[in-house]
């Protein structure tokens, strides 16, 4: 969705209105770039970095007026909780927090004076053309780097700062001409899917475009992070062995160990270990055999020595 936008219509804010001619929306999108959305005011281009926010839409704010614009919300919430209607809200619910507001920094050049209007104007670092509504500008969201605990010795002003400080904001043309991957090791690391279109505008279908990408982007992140909530809850609910491996929860079925017994008559049952239902045997087959039960009787015995060694090698029948 960000090519071919041209220099069409955009809207901002519900105050916002404008007319259908070129002139007027030319106009519309100088102020969308140049002024913050809630306030009117115009912008700071050389303040301090992450004076100048942006919203998923490409509304840009004064970032105090914004979070102003919050709290008032929040408190419009709560009177609408008891029952009292609260004053409208200033900023989209689109905007969520301070996290869906980016800050914005533009490479700043002066003006030679000879014209009219701000001293300073807002150029491309790579292209010289200037952002003021007329060229597509995209703003470059950074992805989330993963949470790491910083050492004592670690320097918390590092290269991360020096690279926070540089113009985040390029041309449309820029980003085509040079190319995604080119630009990953000064800009990156970021993804097109998260960067943000200012000032989108509505003929062509572009800001609609931006809502429903959004909606869609939203929409599967909640659907992963309820996923994520199930896999962690289902792996915490597994005991954990001494080794670290995961075990049965408690009264899973075992399948019990199947003990031998043998009766009188040699018949095996299930009470008994292997090793002393091999004795037992042992003890069935000396019992039912005179001439064994002889052998290893510790009594003495009726039977003479000859007698005892005739009945050891005679065959029962």
């Amino acid at each position: 969705y960000l090519r071919g936008a041209g220099s069409a219509s955009h809207t901002a804010d519900a105050k916002r209105s404008g007319g259908t001619t070129t002139d007027d929306e030319r106009e519309r999108l100088r102020q969308i770039m140049s002024t913050c959305t809630i306030t009117g005011q115009t912008l700071d281009l050389t303040g301090t970095s992450g004076d100048i926010v942006a919203c998923p839409y490409g509304r840009l704010y004064n970032r105090e007026a914004a979070v102003h614009a919050l709290l008032r919300r929040m408190e419009s919430g709560a009177m609408a909780s008891a029952g009292v209607k609260g004053p409208e809200p200033d900023i989209g619910y689109h905007v969520r927090g301070l996290k869906d507001l980016h800050p914005l920094r533009f490479q700043v050049i002066e003006r030679d004076g000879n014209g009219s209007g701000s001293k300073y104007a807002a150029v491309c670092p790579l292209t010289g053309v200037e952002l003021n509504g007329s060229s597509p500008a995209i703003l470059i969201v950074k992805n989330k780097a993963p949470k790491k605990k910083k050492s004592k010795d670690e320097d918390k002003v590092g290269a991360s700062a020096e690279s926070d400080a540089s113009p985040n904001v390029l041309s449309e043309r820029a980003i085509r001409e040079v190319g995604i991957d080119s630009l990953q090791e000064e800009y990156g690391p970021f993804d097109m899917a998260n960067c943000i279109r200012l000032a989108p505008t509505i003929v062509g279908g572009v800001f609609d475009k931006v809502k429903t990408d959004l909606q869609t982007r939203r929409a599967e992140e909640k659907k992963s992070r309820k996923d994520n909530k199930k896999k962690k809850d289902k792996k915490r609910s597994e005991p954990i062995s001494a080794n670290g491996d995961s075990k049965p929860p408690a009264g899973a079925s075992k399948k019990p160990r199947q003990d031998t017994t043998v009766n009188g008559n040699g018949a095996v049952g299930s009470n008994m270990s292997v090793a002393e239902a091999a004795r037992a045997n042992v003890g069935a087959a000396v019992a039912s055999n005179p001439a064994l039960s002889s052998l290893f009787s510790s009594g003495k015995s009726g039977l003479s020595e000859k007698e005892r060694r005739d009945a050891l090698f005679t065959t029962n029948t």
